[in-house]
């Protein structure tokens, strides 16, 4: 009869991380509960205020961009008078 090689020489098992419920997905705008279908807002409300959001930063720095533009002009002409 052969002889069978005890379980201790088997290398063991890999542990397996234990299974994490994937949280419920959140309006980006008003922070409340939305269908997981809905990509970032849960009303037409919401998806409004996201885009006036979106709208306010680009237009905030574009602003930027040029108060930024202006002040380098201002001080290459206060080089020159020099």
């Amino acid at each position: 009869m052969p002889e069978v090689p005890p379980e201790s020489n088997r290398p063991a098992p890999p542990e397996r991380s234990a299974v994490v419920a994937s949280p419920q997905p959140v309006c980006a705008a008003c922070g409340g509960p939305r269908d997981p279908r809905k990509r970032e807002a849960c009303s037409d409300k919401c998806r409004t205020e996201l885009s006036r959001r979106r709208r306010q930063d680009a237009l905030r720095a574009r602003d930027d961009e040029i108060r930024a533009l202006l002040a380098t002009a201002l001080k290459k002409l206060e080089e020159g008078a020099l």
